[in-house]
């Protein structure tokens, strides 16, 4: 029997300021009934998404009756050398730490750059596990020279708002392995997802953006009505891995 009444695939955008309306964040959902199908913001007249809207709008859906699963293309967390080195033993810790350090939730990653790059320079090729374990992820500290988004952006404008969403939700919805790797029954969760992982098993007929938010919206639809997913959430890692990913996360699809 399926776990979740809705699911929603996003692919992210750090891009600009927390208020600009962005191309690239892109949103499918779909439910039981139905494929998925794009979802503009309700809060602009050409549908594109900022990031502080979608935020708002995410708030809403987790907040509704009915267990949602929501896949963001973007890593939560650092990896484990970058935690220890700043003395943090918990997700939560991490989040109120780097929140501190890039306040992306106000201005534009950019803006938070120069403080932070002696940081970013000793952590740049660093990775973590489950990185290491989906062999075409990227380091989450390189490419803070670009001049456009990549992992780096995207990963360093999401993770405060991960924050907000957390206390805005108060227990309610499962950030997903941090609160453990069992997802509680009649629970929404939140996890991160890396569209690569899926792109061969779909015909999508779509490209880019869309292509990568479409194909997590189908994957985790797919999976769950053949009661597929729940293996996802327990991938196969000992006890000193499991504590490890507790703190650096996970990509759902990786095993």
């Amino acid at each position: 029997m399926p776990l979740f009444h809705r699911y929603i695939g996003i692919d992210y955008s750090g891009a600009a300021t927390p208020s600009s309306l962005l191309r690239g964040l892109t949103v499918f959902v779909a439910d039981r009934e139905g494929p998925p199908r794009q979802q503009g913001s309700p809060d602009s007249r050409s549908g594109k998404w900022s990031r502080q809207s979608l935020a708002s709008w995410l708030r809403e859906r987790l907040l509704e009756d009915g267990p949602t699963v929501v896949g963001i293309d973007h890593a939560f967390s650092y990896p484990i050398a970058a935690i220890k080195e700043a003395g943090l033993g918990s997700w939560d810790e991490f989040l109120e730490w780097f929140e501190g350090r890039w306040p992306s939730r106000e201005v534009s990653v950019k803006a938070c750059l120069e403080p932070n790059l002696e940081m970013l320079g000793r952590h740049e090729v660093a990775l973590r596990l489950t990185d290491r374990w989906a062999p075409t992820a990227m380091p989450l500290c390189s490419g803070w020279g670009a001049n456009g988004p990549n992992v780096f952006f995207s990963t360093h404008a999401g993770i405060p708002w991960l924050r907000w969403l957390r206390q805005e939700t108060a227990g309610r919805v499962h950030f997903w392995p941090f609160d453990g790797f069992a997802v509680p029954a009649g629970r929404s969760v939140v996890a991160e997802v890396y569209p690569r992982v899926f792109r061969r098993r779909y015909d999508t007929g779509l490209t880019g953006d869309e292509r990568d938010a479409w194909l997590v919206c189908r994957w985790l639809k797919d999976r769950d009505e053949k009661d597929r997913l729940v293996p996802y959430f327990q991938p196969p890692l000992d006890d000193a891995e499991a504590r490890q990913a507790r703190v650096e996360g996970w990509i759902l699809g990786v095993a």
